[in-house]
């Protein structure tokens, strides 16, 4: 495999890929890939999707094998919350418990992370995340199956600089 990753995407009707390496020049797009999904692949089937994945990179000649995976915007609930303490030890708690509160989905199971966003002596903002482990768990597995082995797990919208970011780590 060479260096580098790939951004996969796999939305309701397209597939889209992106890989990524380091060069001399800096960080280059190598190759991109926009693909109907097809009709006939069952979308329940997650080992289908995953094989399906994993022929058509290899027919684009993706080489990498390590990837970023942009979920879905609709799988996750974002919220910027702001706590009344300056305390990082405090933080994450809080951010679980008031984020908890409000998801459409089972909050014991929900995978919650977040990024401060402002600090001071007497308050933390956040943008906090939360995704269902079930949705997360379906993406590990499909990702397995199509041979890849996942880096990071973005939004849609983050996908791309997550790749970015990812492969000018190889370069420090």
């Amino acid at each position: 495999m060479t260096a580098g990753a790939v951004a996969v995407e796999l939305g309701s009707t397209r597939f889209r890929a992106v890989a990524a390496a380091v060069t001399r020049q800096g960080i280059q797009v190598v190759r991109t890939l926009a693909i109907e999904v097809p009709e006939t692949l069952d979308r329940s089937d997650v080992a289908a999707e995953g094989a399906w994945i994993g022929k058509v990179l290899a027919e684009a000649e993706f080489k990498s094998n390590r990837c970023v995976v942009a979920l879905p915007r609709e799988d996750a609930v974002l919220k910027r919350i702001v706590h009344p303490t300056g305390e990082p030890d405090e933080i994450a708690d809080m951010t679980r418990i008031a984020l908890e509160r409000d998801l459409p989905f089972e909050g014991e199971s929900a995978i919650i992370d977040f990024v401060v966003l402002e600090a001071s002596e007497n308050s933390t903002t956040v943008l906090a995340a939360a995704l269902p482990s079930s949705a997360l768990q379906r993406t590990y597995d499909r990702m397995r199956q199509a041979g890849l082995k996942i880096q990071a797990v973005s939004l849609r919208a983050f996908g791309a600089a997550a790749v970015v970011e990812g492969v000018s780590a190889e370069t420090d």
